[in-house]
């Protein structure tokens, strides 16, 4: 099952919809951005074939699905080929052990082989870890295969092995649409006043005009150390954060603090950027109340006055009127495009079962950039037919059988981010 809630993905308009042919595909998406449910292919003959095992072994026929009992080796030669199944083109989001708990591998390592043999990529996890990710963002060649290799304890024969592969299995089943109006970018949405009003220097010479602020131009000459920019949000506007940055490379700013404030001069947000970086992009994943401002303050690495100063607004401006989408599965889909995006995603078990919230901002890629999980109340609700104030939807058998028999469906909100800092 796969529905549309919302009808477009502003701020493009006129837009051409289409709907998948098969359900968990894609129903909508605008422009160059894709929508694609995220499967676990391990079990699923029709995504991949049977496992290859190579390595003295136990059991004789293993079960290494998630779940399974696993694979133990009785030697360091130990490796599981998988191989997809004809015309299975996937997106690989990751290959991870999918019960850490009984085996005592530590690591990973995959070698994406062509149909030929030939080595296309080989990836591994991160020390420690045993998820591989940073899988190519575009389908892999048919007649692929997946050689998976492991690293256990004290270089011990790998135990207790089971798989999870996560991906996107169908790429080629998504459907894109069309628009006459052109799309807004992170480089060319700088005229954005009716998201923010003109920003208020302190600090700076009277003389200074606000577009010196903005991206792209030479910045800000402080005369005082303790300097500061007060951004206020255009009226009506409550925006969902992605980042706020210095993104002048010729400055002495080496870390910025980012403080939020409602109307009445409550503080929302106050966050300080890592290390000796210029960037905040922790913000809560819902929208201010209307009427914040957001106050910048400034360390510098000379401890003067702060000079070439500009400032990034990145943000979903608009998030009443994001696109929202439903999809039968358990895990977010996977969005790619040229035009960067904030995707909110809430996944429900059932009515009693709780949800999870995933938050994805993606910038051309389908592997995410950012992806983090809470388990909490959303602050922010989707505009989505639910028993409650979370987002929610049951499958329906019948009046007797609501609250015994439920799927999982994934409800994601799509809002593309944009630079709302702006030239007057």
């Amino acid at each position: 099952m796969l529905s549309t809630l919302g009808t477009s993905l502003l701020p493009l308009s006129s837009t051409t919809e289409q709907s998948a042919p098969t359900a968990g595909t894609v129903r909508t998406s605008t422009g160059a951005t894709h929508i694609c449910p995220l499967e676990e292919g391990m079990g699923q003959p029709q995504y991949l074939s049977t496992p290859i095992i190579n390595g003295a072994h136990f059991p004789s026929s293993p079960n290494i699905n998630p779940g399974g009992e696993g694979v133990t080796f009785t030697s360091t030669t130990a490796e599981i080929a998988i191989e997809l199944a004809p015309s299975i083109t996937p997106i690989v989001e990751y290959v991870s052990i999918a019960d850490e708990k009984i085996t005592n591998v530590k690591r990973v390592s995959v070698t994406i082989l062509a149909s030929n043999g030939s080595t296309i990529q080989t990836i591994d996890s991160p020390p420690g870890s045993t998820v591989v990710t940073g899988f190519p963002d575009t389908p892999l060649p048919a007649d692929s295969t997946l050689l998976i290799a492991f690293q256990a304890v004290d270089k011990a024969p790998p135990r207790s092995i089971t798989l999870s592969i996560i991906a996107c299995f169908h790429p080629e089943l998504t459907r894109t649409a069309t628009s006459t109006t052109p799309h807004y970018s992170i480089t060319k949405s700088m005229d954005s006043p009716q998201y923010i009003n003109n920003p208020i220097i302190i600090g700076a010479s009277s003389l200074t005009s606000p577009s010196k602020i903005n991206p792209g131009s030479d910045g800000v000459d402080f005369n005082e150390r303790n300097s500061s920019v007060i951004i206020p949000f255009a009226p009506g506007i409550t925006p969902i954060l992605a980042s706020i940055a210095v993104p002048n490379k010729n400055t002495n700013v080496n870390n910025i603090t980012v403080t939020i404030t409602e109307a009445s001069g409550k503080i929302l947000v106050k966050q300080v950027s890592p290390g000796n970086t210029n960037k905040v992009d922790t913000f809560p994943i819902t929208p201010l109340p209307e009427n914040s401002k957001i106050t910048v303050t400034f360390g510098t690495n000379n401890n003067q006055a702060p000079e070439n100063v500009t400032i990034s607004v990145i943000a979903c401006y608009t998030p009443t009127t994001a696109t929202t989408i439903v999809t039968s599965s358990s895990h977010p889909p996977t969005v790619s495009g040229s035009t960067p995006a904030l995707a909110i995603s809430s996944t429900s078990a059932g009515v009693t079962q709780g949800t999870e919230y995933t938050s994805t901002i993606t910038s051309g890629h389908t592997t995410p950039v950012i992806s983090s999980s809470f388990a909490s109340t959303p602050l922010y609700t989707f505009t989505t037919p639910s028993t409650g104030s979370t987002p929610s939807m049951t499958s329906h058998v019948s009046t007797e059988e609501t609250q015994k028999k439920t799927e999982p469906l994934t409800t994601t909100m799509i809002c593309p981010l944009k630079e709302g800092m702006h030239s007057r």
